[in-house]
């Protein structure tokens, strides 16, 4: 059985998909108004009416200043507090938003150097659609490797120490086959594929306590087998007849009111007993209790 594998698929479109292009057709101011010739009018039915123009150079502005926030919102991150995983995670959006906005400067200053703007809004919004995608992306990536730790956790006790290994444990492959399942399944939606794999997750927590509590039992079997070894080789337990003896505080007198009630005493403990009495005829003025 394959390890478990990490989301390293897309887990969304790749953002192929074109905007129409439009094609603008912009006009020089009119300096003076003439009365309209009939000439004029004809022309004016013929000529389809001027799409208003863009202010390019506003626009450039605009994603320089964007451009300018996003790269010190970065530079904050990078020279703050040790990095995270969340921070890196972070990082790693502000840097494809950074990219983005530069494709979209290299583009208005080549249209506006060139002077071909047609199709340059176009490309601008396929620009800042890619980049959205990308993030969006990586969040889920993100999301995806979350769960991926909590399906390795599932097999560490409370402490995070290692009680099983997921990864390769043969009681766990029913739970690695359907993870890469899903993971490898390109035609589930990215918040239907995240949903599956959270159950998977719930699934191998169940696993988990049901080998807990196989542990738990397997240790309270011991512990009771254990505690019938001890009784039988104190002879407390008489294995043979099924007999039990009754309870003992251990010593010589313990052990005499224990025979006198007619419990079953062992070998040992009647030789303690009888000690006990000779010791006892052989004291002036004992008497037995």
């Amino acid at each position: 059985m394959a390890d478990v594998e990490a989301l390293d698929t897309p887990l969304i479109g790749d953002g192929d998909s074109q905007l129409p292009s439009t094609n603008g057709t912009g006009g020089d101011a009119v300096a003076t108004v003439e009365a309209p010739t009939e000439s004029d009018a004809a022309a004016k039915t013929d000529t389809p009416k001027d799409e208003p123009e863009v202010d390019y150079k506003a626009e450039l502005e605009a994603t320089q200043a964007r451009l300018t926030k996003a790269e010190n919102d970065l530079k904050s991150i990078q020279t703050g507090r040790q990095r995270t995983a969340e921070r890196d995670d972070e990082i790693r959006e502000i840097r494809l938003s950074v990219d983005a906005i530069k494709e979209s400067n290299t583009a208005l200053i080549k249209s506006m150097a060139s002077g071909e703007t047609d199709g340059l809004s176009a490309k601008l919004e396929q620009i800042d659609q890619d980049s959205q995608v990308k993030q969006a992306g990586s969040r889920l990536q993100r999301h995806g490797q979350v769960l991926l730790d909590n399906l390795i956790a599932a097999g560490n006790d409370s402490e995070g120490n290692q009680v099983v290994d997921v990864r390769n444990d043969a009681r766990f492959a029913p739970i690695r086959s359907e993870w890469n399942r899903i993971s490898e399944d390109a035609a589930l939606e990215p918040s239907e594929k995240l949903t599956q794999l959270s159950t998977v997750v719930a699934q191998a927590n169940l696993t988990m306590r049901g080998i807990d509590a196989e542990v738990s039992k397997k240790a309270v079997d011991e512990a009771r087998n254990a505690g019938k070894r001890a009784l039988e080789e104190t002879g407390a337990l008489d294995t043979d007849t099924g007999g039990r003896t009754g309870p003992s505080d251990g010593s010589a007198q313990g052990l005499l009111k224990k025979y006198n009630t007619g419990a079953r005493v062992s070998k040992a403990e009647q030789t303690r007993i009888d000690e006990h009495l000779e010791a006892l005829d052989d004291t002036p003025g004992s008497a037995l209790g």
